[in-house]
């Protein structure tokens, strides 16, 4: 972030504006903080939060370029209704977890390149395989007024039978 003290925070605010009644904050060193989009004036940045959307000014963001490397970043959480579901890859691993149901640990295959997307292929086992379908596109989870930078397929194989679940993804912890 720029322009933000080490004893400071960056707001979030409800609307594009600074009067505009405060959500929540960032600390002055958070780093990828995902933008869903800006402003008309481009002088504020859409950004997700647990149970809905929030804003931030844009002045104090130090703005990357899109990765065009189709790489998977870390961390990134997906989930997913009707089941429920999540995927979520950390740099100490990846999980998946279902209601209901205990967490598997998953084991990293792969991350490769699957032009226009990207593609990461994890195992439970050596019989049971999941892919990870990540597109840049708007989404909602359709059950909050959260909206999502990514969609997110899973695909599982296995033995008694595969598996495809649809959802959305973030990038980071949501606020």
């Amino acid at each position: 972030m720029n322009g933000i003290a080490a004893n400071d925070t960056l707001n979030i605010r409800a609307e594009p504006n600074a009067s505009s009644p405060k959500l929540g904050s960032y600390p002055p060193f958070a780093i990828n903080i995902e933008m869903l989009r800006v402003s008309e004036d481009a002088k504020w940045g859409m950004i997700g939060m647990s149970e809905g959307n929030g804003w931030v000014a844009m002045r104090y963001l130090k703005v990357t370029p899109n990765d065009t490397s189709y790489t998977i970043s870390r961390p990134l959480n997906c989930s997913g209704t009707e089941p429920f579901w999540a995927l979520n890859m950390t740099p100490r691993g990846t999980e998946f977890t279902e209601l209901g149901a205990s967490r598997i640990d998953l084991k990293d295959i792969s991350e490769a390149v699957a032009q226009p997307g990207s593609l990461a292929k994890f195992e439970e086992g050596p019989t049971k395989i999941y892919s990870l379908m990540l597109e840049p596109a708007q989404c909602s989870d359709r059950m909050s007024d959260r909206e999502f930078g990514f969609t997110g397929r899973v695909f599982i194989e296995a033995p008694d039978g595969n598996r495809y679940l649809r959802g959305y993804c973030t990038m980071g912890a949501t606020r």
